[in-house]
């Protein structure tokens, strides 16, 4: 599936999941897509256990505010109905926050 978001256009292919982080610390919360197809695993570093595995595609991010839930529930929305349709373009370019993305991207203008 493609998505278009703010920064330009993703591919993702094979099994992945949709998630929600939410960074207290800078405020933001991006939606991601998780590719489940990469090599997942475990390592031991000199202190723990270091999970890793699968890619990360931001796919939307907001700023921390009080209608946050509605906005995350209405991007899934437009995602699992672009899956469920079986459609080539999921278009989240529209939500969220511009301001967010990291300042070295040039945002594009959909």
């Amino acid at each position: 599936m493609l998505f278009k978001t703010r920064a330009g256009l993703s591919v993702v292919t094979g099994s992945f999941e949709v998630y929600a982080h939410q960074f207290e610390t800078s405020g933001t919360c991006w939606l991601y897509a998780h590719l489940r197809s990469r090599t997942e695993g475990e390592s031991n570093s000199f202190f723990k256990k270091v999970r890793f595995g699968g890619s990360w595609i931001k796919l939307v991010g907001f700023k921390i505010h009080a209608g946050l839930d509605a906005e995350i529930g209405s991007a899934m929305h437009i995602v699992a109905e672009a899956l469920k349709n079986s459609a080539s373009i999921c278009d989240l370019s529209q939500l969220g926050s511009a301001e967010i993305w990291d300042k070295k991207l040039k945002l594009v203008r959909w």
